[in-house]
């Protein structure tokens, strides 16, 4: 937003400090300052102009459009002769005193015109080289000094400041609001500007009406009539302030509406009340069907429910957003009705959201404006109307607030500010800085702390810590010593459960960092159509989603993974290896029930092309046997035992390269496989992907065990085959579980040493396996026929349960 120091000095006439000052004080107050912007006028090498009051205007005896005026230029007062329509007694101009030099009529001499002496000349814009403006001389702030050169005028002509006002301060989208924070900051003098009305005899209720019908979207709703007034162009000043903090000048009502929107913050709006039908406002909601042409010369269909003004036939203007056209001000208004109002922000949002429009007074509406200031600002945008525009002032003002709300208080302890800031303030401090920023401060009964009534203007203070936050910006935050944190023996520690859960994670990103994966972070919210790729049930709805596709809570990390890899597919990277710890969500049993929380792992590997140059000799092409041995290497590191795989269908993966992981053979565990190729289309993956998600919690509960050591074996151990015919169904795992079940005192291990298939010596649906057994006996040696009769059980076993045909 655009701040001008010199309409800054409204509200503090006592600023002269420079503008950098200015800007450091305002950044560190929290309100950065991004530019600082000197507005210099270009003379043209003008000598001799300075700046001037004209103390009294007469009409020329001999000339009906020429004026008389006694001009004061500091050093006395001076007969000037001068033709501008808009010279007014008490307003000050740039004047050319006799000897002067201007760029466009050469030196200033005395002059006779029409019988009368003219020492001197009021200038215009153009007169100055300024702009091609004769329309009128050139009006300057009442607030100027007389006697100023134009030269020393034109380096301090004005000052803009950028300033980035945050969210939550919407008190400080004008000029009113930082002045006040500047009062405060640098222990400057803050004044309001007086208010001086002369209204007709006319009652305004025999003018207009207003009927609230909607007062929970619009609690107040104030207005004034004007009738008479003379639509033209603003003054000078006016439309060199608007345009200096970046407004185009409209006509002299709307540039006094929007002149005073940026001065004190509310936003106002004029309607042409000739074409107010029936001279009643309404502000009510939109109904179906309804449609209004905006001040834009757009036509919109209004949706319904959304808070419009209407007269007693149709909708004049989108409230808080944008005017209609019909009874938009023209050159041939003669009446206004002026509308401040405090719009419900919620509806405003909602209106600019539905109808795709925004506004200046849609970005103050929709953050929150001041209740208690909108006859303030009625009141000021009257006087400025009657003062550049003429016109007479229906006596009084309607104000419909039917829902007053009482002034709202929070206590602040006195010592939370030392902890919260660590530092000590004197409470007569806090009192001070309370008191300049416009709240009511009051200590309690026992000095402990402050009770504190919030001004209407401060919205945004909810909470005591908000209070030492204000303490800490006023105070300096420059002021405040830096310190470490401190650690309060006091903490709590934790229990042996968490202290093994938080190593088990923190094992678990060794291992898959080990295996070459990369660790990712993505959202916990996806869509649901996403939530039902690899997970049936019902899912967690958020009610307030921060954008489509992010409307629930997530039951698989694999979603956000698949976008991880397409994301890096998109921008070449082609071996990509991503494993994510995170949590799934999921409704829990019944209404009252709590949300089930999940620790998992899930993991992605994918694969374009294999690397050039050399590096291709050493490389593989990964596949689902590469995922397995992956995901065994880790359940080793993390010493978990009795992990099985077993091929089944898995939902978002392709059948018969997929399966489930269990442990024990009783509890599943996880998932693995390669992800359907109709997954893969719907993300744009055209590689294969192969993809894992185990649960954390299930892995880490099973496999908390207490480790046992022995001392290495003193006696030498036997290693005894056997070889077998088995259908050709039966796994790897299946096998070895039966061998080594068999006696688990004298068998160590059993290890795969042979696989043959063939159509000449092994049947069809069969398959040739061989097997080297480890006997080991922990105290003695093993005789032959110790280890025979195990084989021999060994053998008996895998006969019943898988009907194996022995080979000799």
């Amino acid at each position: 937003m655009k701040i001008s120091l010199n309409i800054l000095r409204k509200f503090l006439p006592e600023l002269r400090n420079p503008s950098r000052e200015i800007a450091e004080v305002l950044t560190m107050g929290g309100f950065e300052v991004e530019e600082i912007i000197p507005v210099k006028a270009h003379s043209s090498g003008a000598t001799g102009v300075v700046t001037a009051q004209v103390t009294r205007v007469e009409k020329h005896p001999q000339a009906d459009r020429l004026w008389v005026c006694e001009v004061d230029d500091g050093q006395g007062t001076h007969q000037v002769v001068c033709g501008a329509p808009n010279v007014k007694s008490g307003m000050k101009y740039l004047f050319a005193r006799v000897g002067a030099k201007i760029p466009s009529g050469g030196e200033i001499k005395k002059a006779r015109i029409r019988g009368v002496d003219s020492n001197g000349m009021l200038l215009s814009r153009a007169e100055l080289g300024i702009s091609d403006d004769h329309s009128g001389i050139m009006e300057i702030h009442n607030d100027t000094k007389i006697g100023i050169d134009f030269n020393e005028l034109d380096s301090d002509i004005d000052v803009i400041l950028e300033v980035n006002v945050t969210p939550n301060r919407p008190d400080c989208l004008s000029h009113l609001g930082i002045a006040r924070e500047l009062s405060v900051l640098l222990g400057a003098t803050f004044v309001v500007p007086e208010i001086k009305l002369k209204e007709d005899d006319q009652d305004v209720s025999q003018s207009a009406r207003v009927r609230l019908l909607a007062p929970e979207a619009c609690p107040r709703y104030c207005g004034r009539v004007i009738h008479g007034v003379k639509i033209g162009q603003s003054p000078d000043w006016l439309k060199k302030d608007l345009e200096r903090i970046g407004q185009r000048s409209i006509n002299n009502i709307v540039d006094a509406t929007n002149y005073v929107l940026f001065l004190l913050g509310q936003p106002l709006h004029a309607f042409d009340f000739s074409r107010v039908q029936g001279g009643e406002i309404q502000i009510r909601e939109s109904q179906a069907g309804e449609k209004l042409v905006t001040i834009d010369h757009a036509e919109r269909e209004l949706p319904p429910g959304i808070l419009v003004i209407a007269d007693r036939e149709k909708p004049i203007a989108l409230a808080g957003v944008m005017g209609g056209a019909e009874t938009e001000v023209k050159d041939e208004t003669r009446d206004i009705f002026l509308e401040s109002a405090w719009f419900e922000p919620r509806s405003i949002r909602q209106s600019s959201k539905a109808t795709k429009l925004a506004s200046e007074s849609s970005l103050r509406f929709a953050r929150g404006v001041d209740p208690e200031g909108v006859t303030v600002a009625l009141d000021y945008a009257a006087m400025l109307i009657l003062q550049i525009a003429g016109g007479k002032l229906a006596r009084g003002s309607i104000d419909s607030y039917p829902g007053k709300k009482s002034a709202g208080k929070l206590f602040l302890n006195l010592p939370e500010v030392q902890r919260v800031l660590g530092v000590s303030i004197p409470p007569e401090e806090s009192l001070r800085i309370f008191t300049r920023l416009g709240f009511r401060p009051e200590k309690s009964g026992d000095g402990s702390g402050l009770e504190i009534t919030i001004p209407s203007f401060r919205q945004d203070l909810k909470e005591p810590v908000d209070l030492i936050e204000e303490i800490a910006r006023v105070y300096g935050y420059g002021k405040i010593p830096p310190t470490l944190p401190g650690l309060q023996a006091d903490q709590r520690q934790f229990n042996a459960r968490e202290r093994k859960s938080f190593d088990f994670g923190k094992k678990v990103r060794e291992l898959f960092s080990g295996q070459g994966f990369s660790q990712v972070i993505t959202y916990s919210f996806i869509s649901s159509s996403e939530n039902q790729i690899f997970s049936e049930g019902e899912e967690l709805k958020i009610s307030n989603p921060l954008s489509e596709g992010m409307e629930a809570m997530r039951k698989s990390l694999l979603p956000g993974l698949l976008n991880t890899v397409a994301h890096n597919l998109r921008r070449k990277f082609n071996d990509l290896r991503f494993f994510e710890l995170g949590r799934t969500f999921r409704p829990g049993a019944g209404k009252k029930a709590e949300i089930q929380e999940t620790n998992r792992v899930a993991g992605m590997a994918a694969r374009v092309k294999s690397p050039d140059g050399w590096r291709r000799l050493l490389a593989q092409e990964f596949d689902i046997y590469h995922l397995k041995g992956i995901l065994e290497n880790v359940f080793v590191g993390l010493d978990l035992e009795n992990i099985d795989f077993r091929e089944m269908p898995q939902r978002g993966f392709e059948p018969g390269l997929s399966g489930g992981i269990f442990w024990d053979s009783r509890f599943e565990v996880g998932q693995f496989g390669l992800i359907a190729e109709s997954v893969r289309t719907r993300y744009e993956i055209e590689p294969a992907v192969f993809a894992f998600e185990l649960d954390l919690d299930t892995l880490f509960s099973r496999g908390i065990r207490s480790k046992k050591f022995s001392s290495f074996p003193r006696h030498p151990g036997v290693e005894w085959d056997i070889a077998f015919f088995v259908d050709h169904t039966i796994t790897y795992d299946e096998i070895r579980k039966v061998i080594l079940e068999s006696d688990r005192n004298l068998i160590k291990d059993a290890t795969l040493i042979d696989l043959y298939r063939g159509k000449e010596q092994v049947e069809a649906g069969k398959k040739s396996l061989a097997f080297r057994i480890y006997y080991l006996s922990p105290d003695h040696t093993l005789t032959d026929e110790e280890v025979r009769a195990v084989h021999r059980r060994v053998a008996d076993n895998l006969r019943r349960k898988f009907s194996v045909a022995i080979r000799e």
